[in-house]
């Protein structure tokens, strides 16, 4: 949707992009009118997570992928163990969350949870959902054909390579449920 100027002015009730201090529409000058970034901050996000990205990845020997994950992983076990910390300091103060040291916890705590939410968000931005949803996708397209060729290869009669068809789904619905646990 494409929200019209009022004499020339913005009316302060129409949404504004979400870059901050940015006056233009949502998605205005884009492809997706009315959603979003518009067109001057569109890339921006993307941009400066993948720039930091390279940096960790070429420090740490992986790939750009892989040192996004791990920011992500590293913010989340951050955020852990404050929280851990804010519970034993809770306790040790009975409770009492007007304490000096349990309010310090839970300043950290939420400066943590902030940090972990704009990390998620730069790789979200940077489109790692939808890799990891591509390589997942990939990979059990790889083993549906491996499985396959080795059916083949085994001479099988229709029976046969039904069942175990049925075993391996068994057997990987089973694996799923260990590795869920």
């Amino acid at each position: 949707m494409v929200y019209p100027r009022q004499g020339g002015k913005r009316s302060p009730r129409q949404p504004r992009c979400r870059a901050e201090g940015c006056r233009n529409y949502p998605g205005e000058g884009t492809l997706h009118p009315g959603i979003g970034y518009c067109r001057g901050h569109e890339n921006r996000a993307a941009e400066e997570a993948w720039r930091v990205a390279l940096e960790v990845a070429q420090e740490l020997d992986v790939s750009p992928w892989e040192a996004i994950i791990m920011a992500v992983r590293r913010a989340a076990g951050r955020v852990a163990w404050v929280d851990e910390q804010l519970s034993a300091v809770t306790r040790a103060n009975d409770g009492d969350s007007s304490a000096r040291e349990v309010m310090r916890w839970l300043s950290e705590s939420r400066k943590e949870r902030a940090l972990l939410a704009r990390t998620a968000k730069a790789a979200i931005d940077a489109g790692v959902a939808e890799r990891l949803v591509r390589q997942v996708e990939l990979e059990g397209r790889v083993v549906a054909e491996v499985l396959g060729r080795v059916l083949d290869r085994l001479s099988l009669d229709a029976d046969q390579r039904q069942l175990a068809f049925a075993t391996a789904h068994e057997e990987l619905l089973t694996l799923e449920g260990q590795v869920g646990e």
